[in-house]
């Protein structure tokens, strides 16, 4: 493999998911990097919707080569679509702290991925309540969320049954 094969559009944006994924779990400080720098932020959600994208089509579209094929898919997908909603919460709570009230002081580098991943699996556990905009966020993302467990359970039934 070439470098340059590697350094496409899609393999840098999953690249880009990946360090912000491992830099949410190493330390706060590491996260402040990505999320600090409204450049940064602009190329994180850039490359979050390329990724989110391209796992979509390749798992409606593409012919998957079996069910760890479309696991690898989902996984890939679901990690960068609550991601973007991650980055998407962390821009609300920052422009509004009101945005959100939850039962503890919430961490602004933190909480916004841990309530992007409840909202997506629709979870709710109930700490962490979004108001105003980040209602309708949330409503977004709750659908999508749904859309897309919906076809991933769909097409895996259909692959475990033929």
């Amino acid at each position: 493999m070439k470098v340059f094969d590697w350094l496409n559009v899609f393999n840098v944006s999953r690249l880009v998911a990946v360090l912000l994924f491992v830099a949410i779990f190493l330390d706060p400080f590491f996260l402040t990097i990505f999320l600090e720098n409204k450049f940064l932020i602009g190329v994180i959600i850039i490359a979050l919707l390329v990724t989110s994208i391209t796992f979509g089509y390749d798992l409606v579209k593409k012919k998957l080569s079996g069910v760890t094929d479309l696991v690898r898919k989902y996984f890939f997908l679901s990690l960068s679509v609550i991601l973007l909603f991650g980055v998407l919460y962390f821009i609300v709570f920052n422009l509004d702290h009101a945005a959100f009230k939850a039962t503890y002081p919430l961490d602004a580098y933190r909480d916004p991925f841990y309530f992007s991943a409840v909202t997506f699996y629709t979870v709710g556990y109930g700490d962490i309540h979004p108001f105003d905009t980040a209602k309708i966020i949330a409503v977004l993302q709750m659908i999508l969320g749904s859309m897309i467990n919906l076809v991933v359970l769909a097409l895996a039934i259909r692959k475990l049954k033929y």
